[in-house]
């Protein structure tokens, strides 16, 4: 979990209540969107490795260097960034009409460094990778 002061350390029984309920119930298509943490991020979790976080924030604040304790977690880091304002887009890719393809979500977090904004980090998650229990699909 992000340990930060003012996120999911705080409420580490409830988090865990949260995600263990998803997993024991295979739940699908969970993702964490999440800002305030004055830098931007994208992080699988641990040891929940189906979920994802997405934080694009500061949209108009000023950016914080992440803390020694977020540098610290147990998240694996896809992408992370302080020098800028950021703002994120999400589009939700509907395969169905193609057989054998599940839903997907295309993600860019975009960078505002006193100009355009540009995408700074982008990926596609697919709908496979969010399910806790994965089974054997032939």
């Amino acid at each position: 979990m992000q340990a930060t002061d003012e996120g999911w350390a705080l409420y580490g029984t409830e988090y865990r209540q949260v995600f263990d309920f998803v997993n024991e119930h295979n739940v699908s298509g969970v993702v964490l969107l999440s800002g305030d943490l004055h830098f931007a991020g994208v992080w699988q979790h641990s040891p929940y490795d189906f979920l994802y976080e997405v934080g694009a924030s500061p949209i108009s604040a000023f950016p914080v260097i992440p803390s020694k304790a977020a540098e610290a977690s147990t998240h694996i880091t896809l992408f992370q960034s302080w020098t800028g304002l950021h703002f994120g887009h999400i589009t939700i890719v509907d395969n169905a009409g193609d057989a054998g393809l599940y839903p997907a979500m295309d993600i860019v977090v975009y960078r505002s460094r006193l100009g355009q904004p540009m995408p700074a980090f982008s990926m596609r998650l697919n709908w496979e990778d969010t399910i806790p229990i994965k089974h054997n699909r032939t």
